[in-house]
């Protein structure tokens, strides 16, 4: 597996706040998540030794491995109708059209100023999935119609300060990761938090994507 470095100056603790968050911060969010999909958990744990040994990162768990996709607003602000219409639309409309769909593929290692991750190129079905929550929520929530533009990737591990990147990389390259072949994510709608440098979850509706192994 290849990796590659970001541009950018310096690498930097992930863990500032972000505009309204705090300590007691409930956020929703639309994630993929892996509690069904072996093959990255085995890539994670393969990795753990190498991102443990450095004093400034912060591993992710494996069942707290995630690829971001689209934030529906502080749970403060979102009723319970308003989320059962969420579900509907996005868990049970949009991913139906996701089955069957080509396998998502993570082949390189990438070294960000906030973290090192696992990315790859997008897949149809997940670029259509985002189109469609982002809809669903403009639609629901009444967000504005500009949004940051979509790089499908999972961290391994979250900065909490400076690191050495030639360590880093020179232990990551010496486990000799496979590319990552991903056939059954689960396509979550979360409420989301912060403990520590740690992101925890609470599920409010998931559904499993089955992808084309490409297996018979």
């Amino acid at each position: 597996m290849q990796i590659e470095r970001g541009d950018f100056e310096q690498t930097r603790s992930h863990w500032w706040w972000r505009p309204g968050w705090g300590p007691e911060t409930r956020y929703l969010t639309f994630h993929l998540t892996f509690g069904s999909e072996p093959a990255l958990a085995e890539a994670s744990r393969a990795c753990a030794g190498v991102l443990a040994s450095l004093d400034t990162m912060a591993p992710v768990p494996v069942d707290g491995l995630h690829l971001t996709m689209t934030g529906v607003g502080f749970a403060a602000d979102i009723s319970a109708e308003t989320l059962a219409a969420l579900s509907v639309r996005v868990l049970d409309d949009a991913a139906a059209r996701a089955d069957g769909g080509p396998p998502l593929v993570l082949d390189t290692l990438f070294l960000g100023m906030e973290a090192i991750m696992l990315t790859g190129p997008c897949p149809d079905w997940l670029a259509m999935l985002k189109r469609e929550q982002e809809r669903a929520v403009e639609d629901l929530v009444g967000a504005p119609g500009e949004w940051s533009g979509f790089w499908p990737h999972t961290s391994l591990a979250y900065f909490s300060g400076v690191v050495d990147e030639d360590t880093l990389v020179s232990g990551l390259g010496g486990v000799g990761l496979d590319d990552v072949v991903v056939t059954r994510p689960t396509l979550s709608l979360l409420e989301l938090r912060r403990e520590d440098h740690l992101y925890t979850w609470r599920s409010l509706g998931e559904r499993v994507l089955e992808l084309d192994s490409g297996r018979e």
